[in-house]
């Protein structure tokens, strides 16, 4: 009787230690995937200059580049040609080209403006929906455990073990 409240007391103490661990190694693998990546994007979109938002997105390229983003599919089932890495990566160059030839042209021109205009509300709000593959793919080729599509495992075993020692402490 006392053996068995030792065991679900170690399976509950267990249970705790995992969830502080994977707690911490989400937030810390979260950190690095804006370090990596999505940090890039979100600056761009933030800034308000075409110069920084190319400065931004040749950073975001650099990393696509760097971390082999722009080959294979960003879905482990289910694959199309929406989430082909070399579809969106050719998307995320022609954008990038795009900022590149705004950038030559003068500020003061009705043609700098109407670019800058088709650029911000349709190009970019397009292009914005495309970086969700280049972060799925990242996340499942650096991150499967913690937010890739077998991050729910680690979850799913702490809830058997805390489920299991519950029951062998009530007993």
């Amino acid at each position: 009787m006392e053996s068995s409240k030792t065991v679900g007391i170690i399976l509950l103490v267990i249970v705790i230690l995992w969830t502080g661990s994977h707690i911490v190694s989400m937030l810390k693998d979260n950190i690095r995937i804006t370090n990596t990546l999505t940090g890039f994007w979100s600056m761009a979109d933030k800034t308000a200059t075409i110069e920084k938002k190319s400065e931004y997105l040749d950073k975001y390229v650099d990393a696509t580049e760097k971390h082999e983003l722009n080959k294979g599919n960003s879905a482990v089932f289910f694959k199309h040609y929406d989430n082909d890495m070399a579809n969106n990566y050719d998307a995320l160059r022609s954008l990038q080209k795009r900022l590149h030839e705004i950038k030559k042209m003068d500020i003061q021109s009705f043609a700098y403006q109407t670019a800058l205009q088709q650029l911000t509300q349709q190009e970019w709000k397009e292009a914005t929906a495309m970086t969700g593959q280049f972060y799925y793919k990242l996340v499942n080729k650096e991150f499967v455990f913690t937010w890739g599509w077998l991050g729910w495992l680690p979850w799913t075993i702490i809830v058997i073990f805390g489920v299991i020692g519950f029951m062998v402490l009530i007993a």
